[in-house]
């Protein structure tokens, strides 16, 4: 067991959302980030810095293996790409 392995949030954790491949698992917090973490190379991490500027990201999901949305009290839906 590895613990500690991804510490980034600077708050609580609001929302866990796993690709549909299971490559990649993605986080949002009361910081307003967004974190993408690669399953396969524990190294590579994705930080969507302020997601929401000044509200926190209350949720996440994947709509396929390369697009993510994210929620929150700001009231707005946004869509993130990764290639």
């Amino acid at each position: 067991i590895t613990n500690n392995l991804w510490q980034y949030h600077a708050g609580r954790v609001t929302s866990i959302s796993w690709s549909p491949d299971s490559s990649r698992l993605a986080t949002s917090g009361v910081d307003t980030h967004c974190f993408v973490y690669s399953t396969t190379a524990v190294s590579s991490v994705l930080h969507m810095k302020s997601a929401h500027p000044l509200n926190p990201v209350t949720g996440c999901a994947w709509l396929d293996n390369s697009h993510l949305v994210t929620g929150s009290q700001d009231g707005c839906v946004r869509k993130w790409c990764f290639s």
